[in-house]
């Protein structure tokens, strides 16, 4: 009667000496559920892996990092990390963010309360996310829209992430490999299948992580490597979910046209296809509006 599922925390690092700190203590936190975190150091250059060697020392059996042979890339190192939990639940967060506080509690809460079958069942609980720019501007997004529209939709649209997001373990083990070298056209593939093997996906209304942005390897990219990354993975997605029984409809597709028109900066076609985009299904907050005015707002104040 008393059983609750394990978490396990699943997180890359490179080269993060100065902030990996933070989200080990955000982790080591939470208490209650907590199981495991798996670490996945990629052959940093820097003191991270002394950094985890020490965290291990002090909390043996929770921490657990492993040091790649060889340098893998982001998207091969996030694949080897996959076959290393061993708990009911996997909470997956990247090694520069941070995990909120108490989160871990209000999911075993909510597990215990709506009598989720956490050992059988293939499911995701989401929670808000917070993000922060590096000017320390900052926005919530939330991730209510799960409770009612296709997950695959919403992650298309950005309207869904996987951050603050706490899966069942089968469905980790659904996930398929689909690395290409050190290419981003993986990307959008391995964020996806977490939405694609989910059969059932709950949501909590509380900030579940910390997202910092503009400090990761993308905001190191050139203009003309992100046009290249973008139409690279969103092709890629596209055949991908096609070949899993999932293609994508008209509106879907024209707002995949519409973020490749913004990374082109071509004006005339994004406007065209957000329009031809706007599923009415999904409400004001399918307008992206939120995201659009921080988005403005944030270009605004660097102006000023």
């Amino acid at each position: 009667m008393n059983e609750i599922p394990r978490i396990s925390v699943t997180i890359i690092t490179y080269n993060q000496e100065d902030v990996i700190h933070r989200v080990l203590d955000s982790v080591l936190s939470q208490g209650e559920g907590l199981y495991e975190i798996c670490v996945n150091d990629d052959c940093s250059t820097d003191h991270t892996w002394d950094v985890l060697q020490e965290y291990a020392a002090k909390y043996p059996g929770i921490v657990k990092p492993v040091r790649n042979a060889h340098n893998l890339g982001i998207f091969q190192n996030n694949e080897a990390v996959w076959s290393r939990p061993e708990g009911d639940l996997v909470f997956d967060i990247a090694g520069d963010d941070e995990c909120a506080e108490g989160f871990f509690e209000r999911v075993i809460d909510y597990i215990r309360r709506n009598n989720i079958d956490w050992k059988n069942e293939l499911f995701c609980i989401y929670g808000d996310y917070k993000m922060i720019n590096a000017d320390g501007r900052s926005v919530v997004y939330r991730q209510n829209l799960v409770n009612h529209h296709n997950a695959l939709k919403l992650k298309t649209r950005k309207l869904l992430s996987t951050r603050s997001a706490c899966f069942s373990r089968k469905v980790l083990e659904k996930f398929e490999k689909v690395s290409d070298g050190r290419s981003y056209n993986a990307e959008m593939v391995q964020d996806c299948q977490l939405q694609l093997f989910s059969e059932r996906n709950y949501y909590i209304p509380v900030v579940g992580s910390i997202y910092y942005a503009q400090i990761g390897i993308s905001s190191r990219m050139s203009e003309e490597e992100m046009k290249e990354n973008v139409v690279g993975a969103y092709n890629r997605y596209i055949s991908f979910l096609a070949d899993h029984g999932k293609p994508l409809d008209k509106k879907d597709l024209a707002f995949i046209e519409y973020m490749e028109a913004y990374r082109r900066h071509d004006v005339r076609n994004m406007l065209r296809n957000y329009f031809r985009s706007i599923d009415l299904s999904l409400g004001l907050e399918g307008l992206q509006w939120r995201r659009i005015a921080f988005v403005l707002r944030s270009k605004l104040f660097k102006k000023l």
